[in-house]
C-alpha cells in the first residue's frame, strides 16, 4: 500500500529549523497552523486564521495562532501586508515571487501583480539618489473594474440620496467588510456585484419604506439581507465561507448596538 505523501514537507523543515534555533520545540498544534495557513491562499488576519483554526481544533487558542503566525514570519514562510483598515493581514512568502497589490475600496478585492517596469524605475530612483534599498512594498488604492461598472450606475442617483452602503450593511459598504480578508477571483467578483445589483433595489425601498422609522429601516433591510448573504456565500469556496461568516456574526452583533443606540458601527 502506497504511504500518503506528507504536505509542505520543505516548509515545516524550514520552521522546525527555525524555531529550534529559538530554543522552542516543535508541536502538533503548531504544525497544524502551519498546514491550515499554507492550505488557503487567501491574506488572513490572525484572527481570520484563528476563525478557520477553530472550526477544526477548538482546543488552539488565539494567542497560540498570534505567536504562531510571528514565528512564520520570522522564517520566512509567511510575510505581513496592510491594506489600509487598520488590521495585518499574512500571505504565503517562502518561494512566492515578489508582487505587489491593489486594493479595491468598494469590495476589498486584492490583485496581486508584478510589473518589471515598476521595478526597474525603483532601481533607477534608488541609484539616482544613491540609496541602498532593501525590500519595498507597492499598495495601489482604488476601484476595480467591477466596481468601476457598478459606480457609474449609482452615480446617477439622486444629489443627497443615501448610497448603498448604509446602516443596513447590504450595500456595497457593508458586503466590503463581509469580504474582508477574501481575495475574490474575477469570476467571483463579477457573481458578488451581480447578486448585489439585484438587491440594491430592495434595499433602498426598505429605507424609503421605513420613513425615517429606524427599527422598521432595520428590519426591512435585515430580511432581505437574510436573502442575499446566502447567494453570495454560496459563490465562495469553503475556507471563504469561514471568514464570511465570521464577518457576519461581528455584522450582527455591531447591527444590535446600533439599533439600541449603541454607536454607529464601522
Amino acid at each position: 500500500m502506497t504511504k500518503k505523501k506528507e504536505k509542505f514537507v520543505v516548509e515545516k523543515s524550514v520552521f522546525d529549523d527555525h524555531i529550534r534555533a529559538s530554543g522552542l520545540r516543535r508541536t502538533g498544534q503548531r504544525d497544524f497552523i502551519l498546514e491550515t495557513f499554507l492550505s488557503t491562499e487567501e491574506h488572513l488576519t490572525a484572527d481570520d486564521l484563528h476563525w478557520l483554526i477553530q472550526k477544526k481544533d477548538p482546543s488552539i487558542g488565539h494567542t497560540t495562532v498570534y505567536r504562531t503566525l510571528k514565528l512564520l514570519t520570522e522564517a520566512g514562510l509567511a510575510r505581513e501586508v496592510r491594506f489600509g483598515d487598520n488590521k495585518t493581514y499574512y500571505e504565503h512568502h517562502y518561494n512566492h515571487e515578489h508582487h505587489d497589490h491593489m486594493i479595491c475600496t468598494e469590495c476589498g478585492k486584492v490583485i496581486e501583480f508584478f510589473s518589471p517596469d515598476i521595478e526597474a524605475l525603483q532601481d533607477e530612483m534608488a541609484d539616482k539618489f544613491g540609496f541602498s534599498a532593501t525590500h519595498h512594498s507597492l499598495r495601489m488604492w482604488g476601484l476595480c473594474s467591477d466596481c468601476k461598472a457598478v459606480g457609474a450606475n449609482s452615480q446617477s442617483a439622486a444629489p443627497g440620496a443615501q448610497q448603498q452602503g448604509g446602516p443596513g450593511g447590504g450595500g456595497r459598504g457593508g458586503i466590503t467588510r463581509l469580504i474582508a480578508g477574501i481575495t475574490l477571483t474575477e469570476a467571483q467578483q463579477a457573481k458578488v456585484t451581480e447578486i448585489q445589483a439585484k438587491y440594491a433595489p430592495q434595499l433602498t425601498a426598505a429605507r424609503e419604506a421605513a420613513a425615517g422609522d429606524r427599527a422598521a429601516m432595520f428590519k426591512g433591510m435585515q430580511a432581505i439581507n437574510d436573502k442575499m448573504y446566502p447567494e453570495i456565500r454560496a459563490v465562495l469556496t469553503p475556507e471563504q465561507q469561514t471568514i464570511f461568516d465570521k464577518n457576519i456574526e461581528e455584522r450582527k452583533a455591531r447591527m444590535q448596538q446600533m439599533q439600541q443606540g449603541g454607536g454607529a458601527g464601522r
